[in-house]
């Protein structure tokens, strides 16, 4: 009982700050990635794979990738760790 009491206590915490990690991860990466496509050569931005659109999809959609495979890793490992000692 004292173990099934845990487990409802724990799941929903670890979900909700493993989001907030992640999101805070995710911020980040995308202040750090515009920093550097701001400071490129004006040049840089006439290039066609470096369109506004590009760009934007790849702020989103790299830091997403991220935060999906470290977030959710690190929340299962957390897990499995916390099943072993219990």
């Amino acid at each position: 009982m004292v173990l099934g009491f845990a487990s409802v206590i724990a799941y929903p915490a670890q979900t909700f700050f493993f989001s907030i990690a992640g999101c805070k991860l995710v911020q980040r990466i995308r202040s750090m990635c515009f920093e550097k496509v701001v400071h490129m050569e004006v040049g840089w931005f006439d290039e066609s794979e470096h369109s506004s659109g590009t760009i934007g999809a790849r702020l989103s959609a790299d830091a997403a990738a991220i935060r999906g495979l470290v977030g959710d890793a690190l929340a299962q490992m957390v897990q499995n760790l916390s099943s072993i000692l219990a």
